[in-house]
């Protein structure tokens, strides 16, 4: 959970790069069966980035210019969805509160005396919406199917993973020691939230059977737990309660889904059981923080070595944060102590979003990235039919991520949340801004069946 040490081992070249090789051929591929520029863009942002993290021994080096291999990467593939993407997209309403944010950043930098700091996080937050748009105008254009062909991108993570199991390629845990299996990346919490960008992407695609819905997502959910970072689990829980007990059900004849949906509460309830059985001490934690709450937050000098084991030592961590806060100047409290300043006073990053952005962005940062989240939630009411149950289970997810970890704070977690947003925005907005003509297609442009023949499907424009 460190944010900048115990870094993952590789696994080793001679099984990485044949590997890696044949996996581009595959995706290269499908790159010539894909008839649209957005697909492509798509296929090729998610399967480049997921490629250079895993080999981040050298990804991560410093280039010339200051700047690591992998950050170069990550601007050039936001610079490419810039210039192929439909450019009336990005600064539609629903983005104005990331620009906000990217706005906060640069002032909290500037008045930090340290502007340079707020490249990155830019970056981060630019790739949000990048990937956003292009799902958008994907989803637009082919429909929701085309998210299953979006499903080549994670055979890679996958695979790497496989390997590092048969080769026993493993990282030990920071707190306990624990064996995690993240195929060569560079911590769990990255690779977790590639899986869980899989498992998002299996539930939304269509034209798919609902086993094989299932078996992707039951091996995304798999996946995770090998990579032993249980705070992604815990944080997809609201979207798997919504996969089960939606598509399963779906699956069966329709005088059998009562049964199915009553044994499937009864396998729920004897899972938590023996969850619970299995790690006590985990879940005496979490029991001890409803109890106890803010009760909990106190200096961080009066923790105990036993206080500052709790929920793997997050309490003790956000303690610091909060009363390091406190401490700062009038002017720190509302803009913040300057973009991922955290590096330069704390071991751990925050594990908290809010907490983080109080502290870097002040007052105005968590204001931010609340309205950011409460927009894309406001978007998601407006989704019809059934997929409303998901698309919301989905930001219900993400936002419970966002309390124990850090999404906003890797482009894996942004391209997850691009994911969900860019989604959410096809389905509550269907058909393309009015503007200038698109560029002709081989198909026509897709629209959902709850909004043929309705003219005032609703507008996002003004969220």
């Amino acid at each position: 959970m460190n944010g900048r040490e115990g870094l993952s081992p590789s696994l080793p070249l001679w099984c990485s790069v044949p590997v890696a090789a044949v996996l581009c051929l595959f995706i290269a591929y499908r790159l010539l069966r894909t008839r649209t520029w957005p697909e492509r863009y798509l296929i090729i942002a998610c399967s480049l980035r997921y490629l250079v993290s895993a080999f981040h021994d050298f990804t991560y080096r410093l280039a010339p210019g200051g700047l690591s291999y992998i950050a170069l990467v990550s601007i050039g593939l936001v610079a490419l969805g810039a210039l192929t993407l439909d450019k009336r997209r990005l600064f539609i309403g629903a983005f104005l509160p990331v620009i906000v944010i990217c706005v906060l950043m640069l002032a909290s930098g500037v008045l930090n005396h340290d502007p340079k700091s707020a490249l990155e996080p830019i970056v981060r937050n630019a790739f949000f919406i990048v990937i956003a748009v292009a799902v958008w105008q994907t989803v637009d254009v082919a429909g929701p199917q085309a998210l299953t062909r979006l499903l080549v991108v994670f055979v890679q993570p996958i695979i790497f993973q496989v390997l590092s199991i048969a080769l026993h390629v493993a990282k030990a845990g920071e707190s306990d020691g624990s064996v995690s299996y993240i195929g060569g990346y560079n911590h769990e919490q990255v690779f977790s939230l590639i899986l869980a960008s899989c498992f998002v992407v299996a539930t939304f695609a269509s034209r798919i059977s609902r086993w094989a819905k299932l078996a992707i997502s039951g091996l995304s959910i798999v996946g995770i737990g090998l990579a032993n970072y249980r705070t992604t689990i815990l944080g997809m829980v609201p979207l798997l309660i919504v996969q089960l007990f939606t598509a399963v059900p779906r699956a069966v004849p329709l005088q059998q889904r009562g049964l199915v949906r009553s044994a499937m509460l009864a396998l729920a309830v004897c899972a938590a059981a023996g969850a619970i059985a299995v790690d006590p001490t985990r879940f005496s934690d979490i029991a001890k923080v409803a109890t106890h709450g803010t009760g909990l937050i106190k200096p961080p000098h009066e923790f105990s070595a036993d206080d500052r084991r709790v929920l793997s030592g997050r309490i003790y961590i956000w303690s610091s944060y909060l009363y390091a806060y406190n401490e700062a100047t009038p002017t720190q409290k509302v803009f913040g102590t300057g973009p991922d300043a955290w590096a330069e006073q704390f071991r751990f990053y925050a594990h908290n979003t809010l907490i983080s952005y109080l502290y870097e962005l002040g007052v105005l940062g968590v204001a931010a990235i609340l309205l950011l989240w409460g927009t894309m939630l406001s978007i998601a009411w407006h989704v019809p039919g059934t997929m409303r149950a998901q698309v919301l289970g989905a930001h219900a997810s993400f936002f419970l991520l966002n309390m124990a970890t850090m999404p906003h704070w890797q482009i894996e977690g942004n391209i997850l949340y691009g994911l969900i947003c860019g989604y959410t925005l096809a389905l509550a907005r269907p058909g393309r801004p009015a503007g200038r003509a698109q560029p002709r297609l081989r198909q026509a442009p897709y629209e959902p069946e709850a909004s043929r023949g309705s003219p005032s499907a609703p507008s996002m424009t003004s969220q």
